[in-house]
C-alpha cells in the first residue's frame, strides 16, 4: 500500500469523537495555532514494516506506527472541570472508536487490538495545555492496484 492511500484512510474520523489527524508535527506547532480537541497525529518517522514482495498477486506488509492522541488540558486554570485520569480515560475510549472504524477498512487490518501498547504523557507534543496518550498500532496493509494509481 502507497503510504500517501495509507494517510488518507488514516484521516477518516467521523462519528468517532477525534476531531483532526495530522501526519507533521511541525505543521501542529506552527500551522495549527487553534486546534480542535482531541487530535491524533500518527508519527510517520516511528514507521516499521517487512513487505512480502514475494506474492505479487497480493503483495501486504506488516506495519507498527505510532500515534499520539491529544487533548486539551490546562494545569494552571482553575476553571478545569476534568481530571488527567478523566480525560486519559476518555481519550483512549475515542481512539478506540477510531480504531474500531479503521479496522472495517478491506485493505487494512490492525493486528495488536488485543494487546496495544499505550503510554500515558501529561505534558503534550507542544507548548499548548494539553496532555495525551501514545499508541503503538500494529497493522497489517494489503495493495489494492484499483485504489493505488
Amino acid at each position: 500500500m502507497k503510504l500517501e492511500y495509507l494517510k488518507q484512510q488514516l484521516e477518516i474520523v467521523p462519528a468517532t469523537g477525534i476531531e483532526a489527524v495530522y501526519f507533521d508535527r511541525n505543521h501542529i506547532v506552527n500551522t495549527e495555532r487553534t486546534k480542535d480537541y482531541p487530535y491524533v497525529f500518527w508519527d510517520l518517522n516511528t514507521f516499521k514494516s517487512r513487505m512480502n514482495w514475494q506474492s505479487t498477486s497480493s503483495p501486504h506488509e506488516k506495519v507498527t506506527l505510532r500515534a499520539y492522541v491529544m487533548d486539551y488540558f490546562d494545569r494552571a486554570a482553575s476553571t478545569e472541570t476534568q481530571t488527567k485520569q478523566q480525560i486519559w480515560d476518555n481519550i483512549r475510549e475515542l481512539f478506540r472508536a477510531y480504531l474500531t472504524l479503521l479496522n472495517t477498512n478491506q485493505y487494512i487490518k490492525l493486528t495488536n487490538l488485543a494487546d496495544m501498547p499505550n503510554e500515558l504523557y501529561e505534558y503534550g507534543l507542544t507548548v499548548d495545555a494539553e496532555i495525551g496518550v501514545s499508541f503503538d498500532v500494529a497493522m497489517e496493509l494489503y495493495c489494492n492496484v484499483e485504489v493505488e494509481t
